[in-house]
């Protein structure tokens, strides 16, 4: 049986061609134009985002960051466009492997979403309780990415470990 954020839909919805859209306005200005190589590197990463596989739940997650939680999508949508440029650059032939960075910067805090909005706006100093709630969101992401075969378990390990130190 779907659960009830597989069976939502919303006017509006994020596509994989209006994110790439977002992706070519983010790279035509600075900072990210610096970052980029060319003009057909910027064009293989816009590219990128167009092949990003969105199934229902997805457009859903997306969309409703984009429309309730702004900060939070546009922070997505800036980390996935960083993921591309940094694998464009060590595996540039690879186009899959770039789309693959961009959906993983692109989801990496999905769970967020599942976070009470009033823990996440608060300008006072969290509790260890809401802190442990903050940290339990690439958890949850990794769950949602868990239930979309195109994106598990490649995008949904780098999602789940997107928090984690290297020492």
């Amino acid at each position: 049986m779907p659960t009830i954020d597989e069976c939502l839909s919303v006017e509006d919805a994020v596509t994989p061609d209006n994110l790439a859209d977002s992706v070519g306005f983010l790279l035509a200005a600075p900072p990210f134009s610096m970052l980029v190589d060319s003009p057909e590197a910027g064009k293989r990463i816009i590219d990128a985002f167009r092949k990003i596989s969105l199934d229902p739940l997805l457009v859903f997650k997306l969309s409703l960051a984009r429309d309730q939680f702004p900060q939070i999508f546009s922070h997505s949508l800036e980390v996935a466009v960083c993921a591309a440029i940094i694998a464009q650059s060590t595996e540039g032939k690879f186009a899959q492997n770039v789309t693959m960075a961009a959906a993983s910067g692109l989801f990496h805090d999905l769970g967020l979403l599942h976070i009470d909005p009033e823990i996440l706006r608060s300008e006072r100093d969290l509790s260890d309780q809401d802190r442990q709630h903050i940290y339990s969101h690439p958890v949850i992401a990794y769950l949602i990415l868990s239930k979309v075969p195109e994106w598990h378990p490649t995008v949904s390990s780098a999602v789940l470990e997107h928090h984690e130190r290297i020492c």
